[in-house]
């Protein structure tokens, strides 16, 4: 189990060096300088998308909307859990962070995790 959460953990750390700059994407300077500096269409924030905006607080929030997709290979690594389910996830969050699906992996990992603790 604390396998899962050490990767769990990691994958979020490297998906969170992602961002361009150190400011959220949908805070009010970098929108209003968007707005008065464009010259093209307003360029839509992820919280007008319906993406995340704000951290997560906990594993189970993290692992929120994840569910187990087909046709993504059969990659397997063998972690130490009793839980099925655990080391579905596992292995999808493998696969989807090689795809740089880094969201799906996250929410993977940290189900993984919950599966596990429980």
């Amino acid at each position: 189990m604390r396998e899962l959460v050490v990767l769990a953990v990691a994958a979020v750390w490297m998906s969170s060096g992602c961002s361009k700059s150190g400011q959220a994407p949908n805070s009010s300077s970098s929108s209003a300088w968007s707005a008065k500096n464009s010259s093209g269409p307003a360029v839509s924030t992820p919280a007008a998308n319906g993406a995340m905006s704000h951290v997560p607080a906990s594993v189970a929030d993290w692992a929120r909307g994840a569910r187990l997709f087909d046709g993504l290979g059969d990659f397997h690594r063998k972690v130490t859990t009793s839980s099925a389910e655990a080391q579905q996830y596992f292995d999808q969050g493998m696969r989807l962070l090689w795809a740089f699906n880094h969201d799906e992996s996250t929410r993977s990992f940290a189900q993984a995790a919950e599966y596990a603790r429980n």
